[in-house]
């Protein structure tokens, strides 16, 4: 009889031990106590070091005007991300060389972003896009190098700060708004229709209708003034997007003279049967 009471002492504590034991072990993607694996943190110290190269580099462009370091940042980045180990880790150490992160809804889709170090007037801007699929396959690209729409294969590099899932059954797509400038007196706002199909981004699909014509993105610049300021004028070039109704609102603009002006006005698209219009 003593021994029967010792076993039924001893059962409820061992089942506690294991389930607390379970619960510490237990892989859950948004924990913030798991740590990455030791190959990701290895991954991420040649990243910071780069990326300080990097930095450096900036104060010979004015006289080599070569972009090899942040090139080479951009291709070793894209190359760790491609390791799914890293989807779940942000790269807190990359943030002290400004480098932000962007993630949609569905925690399927991070952008890391950051202004090059090269920019004058004219912003130029790095965004490095990771997705996670359907299939746990990750997918990965410099979104500079999606473009095929410019006779030279590049496009306006923004700084993506908005980032959307749409509503389309049987897709995977999302909409990118960011904003950028051509030059100090040139700023501008775009949206993007970011698809993923067969393991491939693409940004250049015609899905927006503008004026009756389909394009492959909504892009709104002006010219700003002597007399105006430039960052108010970025607040009233907004685009905005409704996930409830999958409407995009961006203003309208004119020319005047020589210059693009905003007319105070706005136009809307919704999106429908796989086109903004």
């Amino acid at each position: 009889m003593k021994s029967s009471k010792k076993i039924l002492i001893f059962l409820p504590f061992t089942v506690l031990i294991a389930t607390i034991i379970l619960c510490a072990f237990s892989i859950n993607p948004n924990s913030q106590i798991k740590q990455p694996p030791h190959e990701v943190l290895n991954q991420e110290k040649t990243l910071s070091k780069l990326a300080n190269i990097l930095i450096e580099s900036a104060s010979s462009y004015s006289e080599t005007g070569s972009t090899s370091k942040e090139d080479q940042f951009v291709k070793k980045f894209v190359s760790v991300l491609a390791n799914a180990n890293t989807f779940n880790y942000d790269f807190p150490s990359l943030k002290k060389y400004n480098i932000s992160l962007l993630q949609s809804a569905d925690k399927r889709l991070k952008i890391y972003s950051w202004q090059s170090p090269y920019s004058g007037s004219m912003w130029h801007t790095q965004n490095i896009l990771q997705y996670l699929g359907n299939d746990h396959q990750i997918i990965t690209a410099s979104f500079n190098n999606l473009y095929e729409q410019k006779d030279d294969g590049t496009g306006p590099s923004p700084i993506l700060d908005k980032v959307y899932k749409i509503n389309n059954a049987g897709a995977n797509q999302y909409l990118l708004i960011g904003y950028g400038q051509i030059s100090g007196t040139e700023p501008y706002n775009v949206a993007h229709m970011l698809n993923i199909i067969n393991h491939r981004f693409n940004i250049n699909k015609k899905v927006f209708v503008i004026n009756n014509k389909p394009e492959n993105e909504i892009y709104v610049s002006v010219n700003v003034g002597e007399d105006q300021d430039i960052d108010e004028i970025r607040k009233k070039m907004d685009i905005k997007f409704d996930s409830t109704s999958q409407r995009i609102v961006y203003p309208v603009t004119k020319k005047a003279g020589n210059n693009l002006v905003l007319t105070g006005t706005t136009h809307q698209v919704q999106f429908k049967n796989g086109v903004f219009k």
